[in-house]
């Protein structure tokens, strides 16, 4: 099984050290690679960490999953939210992405990014209610 050299940071690491008149880079070449491969490493860590940074954190924590219940109980169901014209209830109105909300944003909101979520990663709606 053979292996073909490629034009990329990772495969001129194997010309590091090589002396120039067998085809190698030389000292400066070497030196210079040395650092280009450093801060290639350095700048691919940070990006790791950054996108790990993002991904571990929780977007929605034990509270915010009981100020949605709260909602749900206190106020997405309650007879002074539902809109008279068409009867529907504030619950009914997030989860049908209604644009005329005046009240509840930030629940229409999660609930917009977890059916974004739940699509994306199955396929499926995430169906009705909260």
């Amino acid at each position: 099984q053979s292996y073909e050299l490629q034009e990329s940071m990772w495969d001129a690491v194997v010309y590091i050290g090589a002396d120039k008149n067998q085809g190698g880079m030389g000292y400066a070449g070497s030196a210079y690679t040395v650092l280009l491969l450093v801060l290639n490493v350095a700048v691919q860590a940070l990006f790791v960490v950054i996108v790990w940074g993002i991904v571990s954190e929780p977007q929605f924590d034990a509270n915010s999953v009981e100020g949605f219940r709260s909602w749900r109980r206190n106020i997405a169901h309650s007879v002074n939210e539902m809109e008279e014209l068409t009867q529907k209830s504030l619950a009914s109105r997030v989860c049908t992405s209604d644009a005329g909300l005046e009240t509840s944003q930030g629940q229409a909101a999660a609930y917009a990014n977890i059916q974004s979520y739940l699509k994306m990663t199955t396929g499926l709606p995430a169906g009705d209610g909260f």
